[in-house]
């Protein structure tokens, strides 16, 4: 049994265990992102599984959590698929609309860890979130499905296709691996998880030429 498949179990029992708080929304103060000018984001997350489809989806502000103006978002995860693919919405209501915002700057590789500020969460609240978590780091590498929005994702990420190459990286980080490749679109993400000793997990580290190598593709 590969690691995978023993993340994909326990999601699955806490799951269950906790399924009237798992699909109701959380939310939450992004501890992650922030908007341009550096403001906080706000974000509402539910989750909705069946027997082989996941639902995400996330309503989020750039103008507190009090803003009339929330962006609405769709991550659909096929899990029946190997490897898994995903496919984005963006929403006006109920309604499909073209999709505008750069979600996929941190999302290339599907739904990725919910990093809330936990200051005012409940304890439903955070059970939600990891169990969350643990069914996000399940799905493993994650491959776009080619349609509309995928196109327009393609357009707003132009130039961005360098891929991270790095051993220290890489053990993960591949097609085929536990997660997606890592390119320069996720620099934000790279950037704030070495930042928090996020990344790379424990027990591993960064080598020393790596981590010069990671400072180029980073900061060049």
């Amino acid at each position: 049994m590969n690691i995978l498949s023993v993340i994909s179990f326990w999601s699955g029992l806490l799951l269950f265990i906790g399924e009237g708080c798992s699909s109701e929304k959380v939310l939450f103060q992004s501890h992650e992102s922030k908007t341009a000018s550096g403001g906080e984001i706000f974000n509402s997350v539910s989750f909705k599984r069946s027997i082989y489809v996941d639902v995400w989806t996330m309503d989020q502000s750039h103008f507190g959590m009090n803003s009339e103006k929330w962006d609405k978002l769709k991550i659909i995860v096929d899990r029946e698929k190997s490897p898994v693919t995903v496919r984005y919405q963006q929403l006006d209501g109920a309604k499909n609309i073209e999709y505008k915002v750069n979600c996929i700057d941190c999302h290339s590789s599907g739904p990725r860890a919910i990093r809330a500020k936990q200051d005012n969460l409940s304890y439903k609240d955070k059970l939600s979130i990891y169990t969350w978590n643990l069914i996000i780091k399940s799905y493993g590498d994650v491959r776009l499905v080619e349609d509309n929005s995928i196109i327009r994702i393609k357009k707003l990420n132009i130039n961005q296709e360098e891929v991270l190459k790095l051993r220290s990286c890489t053990r993960c980080h591949r097609n085929g691996a536990e997660r997606g490749e890592l390119s320069k679109k996720n620099i934000g993400s790279i950037k704030f998880l070495i930042k928090n000793k996020q990344m790379p997990p424990w027990p591993f580290e960064i080598s020393n030429n790596d981590l010069e190598d990671l400072k180029k593709f980073l900061y060049h």
